[in-house]
Parts: C-alpha cells; sequence; structure tokens
C-alpha cells in the first residue's frame, strides 16, 4: 500500500515543518518506508507530499470493536482489549502525523489514513483504511426454524470479496453428522468488492425438536474463511466492521400450519416477523398505506399489525372502520405491543405508563387451557413460554371490557399478575387480537413456542371450533 501525506502549514512566518511519518495506533508495527518528500525537502517548507509504503502484514488486527458478548442475553460485554475501554470503538490501523515548529515551539497534527471509493453520482468517498479479511461469509441470520417432518430445506449463503483483486475458491457446509447439502460444495469467482449469493438444499437424516449446528466456510487456497461482517455507519459518519461467525442454529419445531394461509403485514417501527413466519410456511404481504386504505383486505386470512404501528403510522388510526369491518366479515386481525392507545372494536385501556414484564423466565399461567385459540392446530401450554429471551413484553394492557377473552397470566417478582398480555374478541365473524407479549424478539432466536402460538392466531378464521363457539357459521 502507498499512501501519500499532503502536508500544509498557512502561518504567513515563523511555520517550519520538520518531519512526517505514518503508525499503528492499536499497537501494531507494519513495515514502513519512507519513498520521498516533494515539496518537503527544504527547510522552511510548508507545503508538499511525504510518501510511504506501508506493507500491511498477514497477521494484522483487524479492524472490529474490543468488545462483544456470545448472544443477546448476556446483559454485558467481553472486552477482548481493555487498553481501548471509554473508547466508542478501537483505533483504525494506520494514522498519518506531521510535525512543524512554530516560534520555537513543537506543533504536531495527524489523520486516520484514508483510501478512497468512487460512487457513481457522488464522486469520490473516503473512507478511512480498514483491515478486514479477504472473504467475508454471511448467512442471513443466526437462528431459524424448520417443522418436523420437513424433508429439505432451503440454505442460502453469501460470500463477498471486499478486496481490489479477484478471489475464487469454493463455499460449503459443516452439517450435522448424517445430513446432506446439494450441491455438496459451490465454486465461486468474484470480481473486486464484489459478491456472490448461493443456495444449498439440505437433507436431514432425521430431524427431532432440538437444534442444530450449521456452519458454513468459504475455502480460498489453502484458507479457510468461517466469518463474515457487515459495515456500520451511513454517510457523515465513519464506518466500523461489525462480525459474526458463519454458524446458524436450526432447530426442529413441532409445529402445525393450515396450508395456503394468506397474510397482510403492517410494518411498525421495523421487525423480522415477515422473514421469520416464512420458515414455518406463512409469506406475509407487507401493506402499502394505499392498500390498507384502499386494497382487498377479505383475501387475507389475517392482517397483522407490527410493534408499535399506530406510533410509526399516525395515519392508520384513520383506517380503523376498514380493519373492523374486515373483522366483521370473518377476518382476523392481530395487533403486536403498542406504546400509545389504539382504536379497538371495543373498550380497552392501556395507559401511558403500561406494565411490561422483563424476567423472561417468569411462568406464564394458561388461563383458559382449552380455549379454541390456544387449542388448534397446536395446543398451547406452559412449556410454549419455556426458553424465551430478553424480556416477556411490553404494554400489558390494564383493564378490557366483557367482550374480550383473556387468555394468560404473567408478572415480574413482586408485581401484581399481569392478564392483559394476550386477549381476544370475536366482532361479527372474525376475531381481533392483541398481544403484549415480544413473540418479535423470539421468532429470531428460534423460540418453537412463540412459531407455535403465532401459528394458532394466524389459522384463527380457519378455526372451527372458534366460530361454533361465537355461534357464527
Amino acid at each position: 500500500h502507498v499512501s501519500a501525506l499532503p502536508v500544509w502549514g498557512s502561518s504567513p512566518e515563523g511555520l517550519e515543518f520538520t518531519r512526517a511519518w505514518v503508525n499503528n495506533p492499536n499497537g501494531d508495527r507494519w513495515p514502513v518506508t519512507e519513498l520521498a518528500s516533494p515539496g518537503l525537502e527544504k527547510t522552511g517548507s510548508r507545503e508538499g507530499d511525504a510518501i510511504f509504503h506501508v506493507v500491511v502484514p498477514d497477521n494484522a488486527q483487524l479492524t472490529k470493536p474490543y468488545f462483544t458478548r456470545p448472544n443477546d442475553e448476556q446483559p454485558y460485554y467481553n472486552l477482548i482489549d481493555p487498553k481501548w475501554r471509554n473508547r466508542p470503538f478501537a483505533p483504525y490501523p494506520l494514522a498519518g502525523w506531521a510535525e512543524f515548529h512554530y516560534m520555537g515551539v513543537p506543533i504536531r497534527v495527524g489523520q486516520v489514513v484514508q483510501t478512497v471509493h468512487w460512487v457513481h453520482g457522488v464522486g469520490g468517498v473516503y473512507q478511512p483504511l480498514a483491515v478486514v479479511p479477504q472473504l467475508s461469509v454471511n448467512l442471513a441470520g443466526r437462528a431459524g426454524v424448520v417443522p418436523l417432518g420437513k424433508k429439505s430445506m432451503v440454505f442460502p449463503v453469501t460470500v463477498k470479496n471486499p478486496q481490489w483483486k479477484d478471489a475464487s475458491g469454493t463455499l460449503r457446509l459443516e452439517l450435522p453428522a448424517g445430513w446432506t447439502s446439494s450441491p455438496a460444495q459451490i465454486a465461486f469467482h468474484l470480481k473486486p468488492e464484489s459478491r456472490q449469493k448461493e443456495t444449498f438444499t439440505l437433507r436431514p437424516s432425521s430431524l427431532a425438536a432440538k437444534s442444530y449446528e450449521i456452519r458454513a466456510v468459504a475455502q480460498m487456497g489453502q484458507k479457510q474463511f468461517r466469518q463474515g461482517f457487515i459495515t456500520a455507519g451511513y454517510p457523515g459518519l465513519r464506518p466500523y466492521y461489525l462480525y459474526r461467525p458463519a454458524t446458524y442454529r436450526l432447530r426442529g419445531v413441532d409445529v402445525k400450519v393450515p396450508a395456503g394461509l394468506k397474510v397482510g403485514y403492517i410494518m411498525g417501527t421495523g421487525d423480522n416477523v415477515p422473514s421469520e413466519l416464512a420458515q414455518i410456511g406463512i409469506r406475509p404481504h407487507l401493506l402499502t398505506p394505499a392498500e390498507v386504505a384502499n386494497g382487498n383486505l377479505s383475501q387475507y386470512d389475517a392482517v397483522i399489525l407490527g410493534i408499535r404501528t399506530y406510533s410509526a403510522r399516525p395515519n392508520l388510526a384513520a383506517e380503523t372502520p376498514r380493519l373492523l369491518n374486515y373483522v366483521k366479515n370473518g377476518g382476523t386481525v392481530i395487533v403486536q405491543y403498542q406504546r400509545t392507545p389504539f382504536p379497538a372494536p371495543y373498550p380497552l385501556d392501556l395507559p401511558y405508563n403500561s406494565a411490561s414484564v422483563v424476567v423472561e423466565s417468569q411462568p406464564v399461567r394458561i388461563l383458559k387451557p382449552n380455549d379454541p385459540l390456544l387449542s388448534w392446530p397446536n395446543r398451547i401450554t406452559p412449556a410454549d413460554f419455556n426458553g424465551w429471551v430478553e424480556e416477556r413484553g411490553h404494554s400489558f394492557l390494564r383493564s378490557w371490557s366483557s367482550q374480550y377473552t383473556a387468555l394468560t397470566e404473567t408478572h415480574d417478582p413482586g408485581q401484581k399478575p399481569q392478564l392483559g398480555g394476550l386477549i381476544y374478541a370475536r366482532y361479527g365473524k372474525g376475531t381481533w387480537i392483541y398481544m403484549a407479549y415480544a413473540v418479535y424478539r423470539q421468532l429470531p432466536e428460534a423460540v418453537p413456542g412463540a412459531y407455535r402460538l403465532m401459528a394458532n392466531l394466524i389459522a384463527a378464521d380457519k378455526n372451527q371450533r372458534l366460530s361454533a363457539a361465537a355461534g357464527t357459521p
């Protein structure tokens, strides 16, 4: 790598350039050779370029955070390198410095070494020089589910070449004993700064209600690459690099889903529920504001509102008559937790200081074990609330009218019982549901009970026992 260090001083008198150099603030010792200093050779020079030849060692430290944690459950980070404590990130690997004397006083100024990327329509984009692996192996997530009895599943892997030269190699999976993938490996040929998405078909020898580990490996020559990274940042903010092992936890789940369910999803502040539901065969369509206002909602078995939807989309409240008419004619509306009061078919109370249950291991009591919503197509029991992560939920309702049925109860230690986490009402021929439980956190972590519960709620309009209990045909 050749680095040019422009040096310029604007003081009219008394300013004298003395020297320029580059170093590694992170403690690495890269071989550096000064090649030339055009414009800076004479004593008293104030403008010129110091040019250095820098060799990046094969064992150079990667540009990555100096802290990490193994999972979302651990409430603190492990320090990889404590000397950077109290800094936002470890420093970038290379910096350039210049020293001047002004009226006999030494002055040093420095800057991280940058690279330039030419972007169409923008021009030159300068970013700090970073050290990253020659290949990045990225998976769609870190965990997922597969219904028991499924004979095969697709598994996408993306390999990225961040280098300024071509990269060729093979991509393969390390699988549980007895599992196979088709193809067994895939060859890749990547141009500079390009990526290639490939899909394997997995076939398990047997599938049980437990977790299996799958690892993706890219091989280039004698080197293996088993992790991926993404760039975090945006224009105006210096980028940094976040890493994740190319390891996937796949869990077999005993979940039954009626065939052909069609679901509309109104996104709120953002969650992964639509993509996670696709793993059990439910592929929601993301509804646009125009579709909510004027589209044919009757084509959907259920319409799900994402987290904090009424806060993120203030105009949604105006569509209450359409949503309630959809329920009245036989549809199902599922409202995930909200932060502010929202419209419903019958009165309910969500205070601004609504209760949360933050201890994820607190027991959940099933109030009506034989209720149709909890007994078909999957029988929901307290065991479905085992293994939850981070919390039970937010925004538990304080009160509701007699038309609603409360299905569960939980509470934090010392907190009064919270029954407003999962309630529903029949409205006309359809079903309206409010759910404060943080299912949106559980689905990406492959928590089986969250998938089973969502399958039951989404299938409400197919539930003959629910219709019979309400006296509707």
